[in-house]
């Protein structure tokens, strides 16, 4: 019966283009990766098979919804400056005013962030959801769906180069 409701919606909701391509999806509870490539998301269709309220998160993030930034060496500019008076032998004082500026090298630790959430979305239980961006959606890092519960379902895309 699942499976019919999918064909149907797929039939009466899915309006992309000719040009695009279509791909099924089995989402499990937990981070489900769809694609680890460059896509345009033209719509998205989902239907709950866990019986539950099911919460669906989209990311432009490739297998993970982390964003990984790795260390790296930063240069922070200082200056100093330093006075110095000296008296010869014939009582002349002289002032000498020096500036140095030097660059020091500092580590900016390692961070770990959420990726960019495209859409977030609930499921009512064994219900569905027909997401439709108003344009398509480019997704430079690829498609990945975080969801609570199990689900089906039917992306519309257009692969980027």
């Amino acid at each position: 019966m699942k499976k019919i409701l999918l064909a149907v919606s797929l039939l009466a909701g899915l309006t992309a283009s000719a040009q695009s391509t279509f791909t099924n999806l089995t989402a499990t509870a937990g981070v489900n990766s769809v694609f680890t490539t460059r896509v345009s998301i033209n719509q998205l269709n989902f239907v709950d098979t866990s019986g539950a309220n099911n919460l669906v998160i989209v990311y432009d993030g490739n297998n993970s919804t982390n964003v990984i930034t790795p260390a790296f060496t930063n240069y922070v500019f200082s200056t100093v400056t330093f006075t110095n008076t000296y008296t010869d032998s014939n009582g002349y004082t002289n002032n000498y005013i020096y500036t140095l500026g030097t660059n020091t090298p500092v580590t900016v630790a390692a961070s770990t962030n959420e990726a960019r959430r495209v859409w977030v979305g609930q499921v009512p239980p064994n219900g569905q959801f027909l997401w439709t961006p108003n344009r398509p959606i480019n997704l430079v890092n690829g498609l990945t769906l975080r969801t609570t519960g199990a689900g089906l379902g039917i992306v519309s895309f257009q692969p980027l180069p």
